[in-house]
């Protein structure tokens, strides 16, 4: 029998919140408990939270931090909170479809082998109209990608870019002593969801399971960009802080996985990937400033296909020569 936790983070988030925990209570599958952390919100957040505790048809936990903790190191603390077999992470903004803990609940049932899963979402605007697309499009998120994962080769898609939505996600408490603390230099997400594709499978639920509200105060969102706009924001990147901080977050993987080694298995494909994937950056990192000398390390990077197993091929390629 499952005990399954949501872990909410909450700051100043009136406005939609309600809607949010309005469609917990519809789930067809009910959460067994909410864990609620909020991040010194000063609007009516903290009214909102009461409210729902008192009428809820489940067991509702809320948290006031001490100090604004930021969005990581609240989640940190939720999930930290969670005493439930399975935990789903939700923002505050979204709408979950009202199958999606069942769905979720029902694959972890059928494959104990998986330690994570994550689901599409539709995109939708304040009011919850659907903007044509959906995240999986937004992060692309391609078929061949998809079969790596079905095909339980989730870690080289991660490594070649993020395609982890946390609204989305659930994942097995076993896991919370590896990848709890969350360091500070990643999103909560993608350090969760790069470890436990480390130590164990993943999948994902093909169709929609949340509406991903797109709004003025997303801290991250969906809304999608144009190559013109990705080209100028990548060109104001400072490469030295860039790859500094790149260099940093695995190394803290690799970190973790020594770290664990002793309670978790690490198929030894799994290190010696990311032990390429930094090799690829501290390789990029070390590029002559001048970008003629450049030329023939991108070539040696493409000749033994590291841009193509860890970054964005072209575009990638692109910034090592323009970026000075």
């Amino acid at each position: 029998m499952n005990k399954i936790s949501v872990a909410l983070c909450t700051y100043n988030g009136s406005e939609f919140l309600e809607q949010q925990l309005n469609s917990f209570i519809h789930q067809d599958r009910q959460p067994d408990e909410i864990i609620i952390c909020d991040d010194q919100s000063t609007d009516r957040t903290l009214d909102i939270i009461n409210s729902f505790s008192r009428n809820a048809p489940f067991k509702v936990y809320f948290y006031l931090n001490d100090k604004n903790l930021g969005i990581v190191k609240n989640f940190e603390k939720t999930i930290n909170l969670c005493t439930g077999n399975l935990i789903a992470l939700s923002d505050q903004d979204d709408v979950w479809h009202s199958k999606k803990i069942e769905r979720c609940e029902k694959i972890f049932n059928e494959r104990p082998d998986v330690g994570l899963l994550f689901s599409n979402a539709e995109i939708v605007d304040n009011t919850l109209n659907a903007l044509g697309y959906d995240i999986f499009n937004r992060v692309n998120f391609s078929q061949k990608e998809q079969q790596h994962l079905i095909n339980n080769n989730g870690l080289p898609v991660l490594l070649k870019h993020y395609i982890v939505t946390g609204a989305t996600m659930c994942f097995r408490a076993d896991f919370k002593p590896a990848v709890l603390p969350i360091p500070s230099c990643w999103f909560h997400d993608t350090w969760i969801a790069l470890v436990i594709a480390s130590i164990s499978n993943m999948t994902f639920i093909g169709e929609p399971m949340i509406k991903y509200r797109q709004h003025s105060n997303n801290q991250i969102g969906g809304i999608k960009t144009g190559f013109i706009k990705q080209l100028a924001k990548a060109l104001q990147v400072n490469r030295d802080d860039y790859y500094k901080t790149e260099l940093q977050k695995y190394r803290l993987i690799l970190d973790r996985l020594s770290e664990i080694a002793d309670s978790f298995t690490i198929p030894n494909k799994n290190a010696l990937l990311l032990k390429d994937k930094l090799n690829h950056l501290q390789t990029r990192a070390s590029m002559n400033k001048n970008r003629f000398l450049r030329f023939p390390i991108i070539i040696s990077e493409l000749l033994n296909l590291r841009y193509q197993r860890y970054s964005r091929n072209w575009g990638s390629i692109a910034l090592d020569l323009l970026i000075r």
